[in-house]
């Protein structure tokens, strides 16, 4: 088995496996091994019939690791948090208006 820092693969008979192995996390994941996932998937070889994923420990996966959620978040990775600082609208915003009740998002009638 061949083994990536995330993830460790397995290609027998043109079945390929992907196995998560962050197990003290419980394959919490991030967007590191979102990259790994997605380079898998892009440089698969022809003679692939299928592909398994499946995880080592108790659980497939945590979701998100909760380190992205922090203001440190993960080294070399930034935090979601940072992102949706970068991401914010300026405090001038522009949108539509109208004086009249309106439903569905389009002028009302009079």
């Amino acid at each position: 088995m061949t083994a990536t820092s995330d993830l460790a693969l397995d290609l027998t008979d043109g079945i390929l496996t992907v196995r998560l192995n962050r197990p003290e996390s419980r394959n919490a994941q991030t967007p590191a091994l979102w990259r790994e996932l997605a380079a898998i998937g892009a440089n698969l070889d022809p003679g692939v019939r299928a592909v398994v994923l499946t995880a080592e420990g108790p659980s497939f996966s945590a979701g998100l690791d909760r380190r992205m959620l922090s203001p440190e978040g993960i080294p070399g990775e930034g935090s979601l948090l940072g992102f949706a600082s970068m991401t914010r609208r300026s405090s001038t915003r522009r949108s539509p208006s109208t004086r009249r009740h309106s439903a569905g998002g389009g002028p009302a009638r009079s």
